[in-house]
């Protein structure tokens, strides 16, 4: 599970998919049951905010 999840986490961040998100409701969709209560961190983060 470990390994899976983190296998998923770079694939997204990879292809870039924060930078859909409020924009494609399935990007919203994955990021957020990827990421969980996270998710806002992580799409701020990818998108270069602190």
């Amino acid at each position: 599970m470990f390994l899976g999840n983190g296998m998923l986490f770079s694939v997204m961040l990879a292809i870039d998919m924060p930078s859909l998100f409020g924009s494609d409701p399935d990007a919203d969709d994955l990021l957020g049951t990827a990421f969980g209560e996270k998710c806002l961190q992580v799409v701020q983060l990818a998108r270069g905010g602190r």
